[in-house]
C-alpha cells in the first residue's frame, strides 16, 4: 500500500513536471533573439546528493532482506526447535540465558518502536 502511494505520487509528478515543461519550452527570450529553452546547458553538477540516496537505499535493501530472511526462519518452528536441542546437548545451555523479560516493557517498546 505505502508502495503504490509512493508510485501514484511519482507519477504525478512526472505528469506535473511535463505540463511544466511544455510551457516552457513557449518562452521567448527577447535579450538573446531566440527561445529560452535554447540557453539551458546540458550539463549538471554534482552535490553527492544522488550518491548518498544510493548508499541510503542500499542500507535499507540490506535491511529488509535481512528481515525478509528473519521472517521466513520464523516459519521453521520445528527446525529452530532442534536447533535448540543441538545447542543444549553442545553444552551452550538455553540461548538466552537465566534472563527475565518484563512482557509489559517489551509488549511498550515494540509499541513505540512501530
Amino acid at each position: 500500500m505505502v508502495h503504490n502511494g509512493i508510485e501514484y505520487r511519482d507519477m504525478q509528478l512526472i505528469a506535473d513536471s511535463y505540463d511544466i515543461t511544455a510551457d516552457t519550452f513557449g518562452i521567448k527570450d527577447d535579450k538573446y533573439e531566440g527561445y529560452l529553452v535554447d540557453k539551458v546547458l546540458d550539463k549538471t553538477r554534482m552535490k553527492g546528493t544522488g550518491k548518498w540516496t544510493i548508499q541510503q537505499a542500499a542500507e535499507y535493501l540490506s535491511v529488509a532482506v535481512q528481515l525478509q530472511h528473519l521472517w521466513f526462519l520464523s516459519g521453521l518452528k520445528e527446525e529452530r526447535i532442534q536447533a535448540a536441542r543441538v545447542f543444549q546437548s553442545g553444552g551452550f545451555g538455553d540461548i538466552l540465558g537465566n534472563q527475565r523479560i518484563d512482557k509489559a516493557k517489551l509488549i511498550e517498546d515494540v509499541r513505540r518502536a512501530l
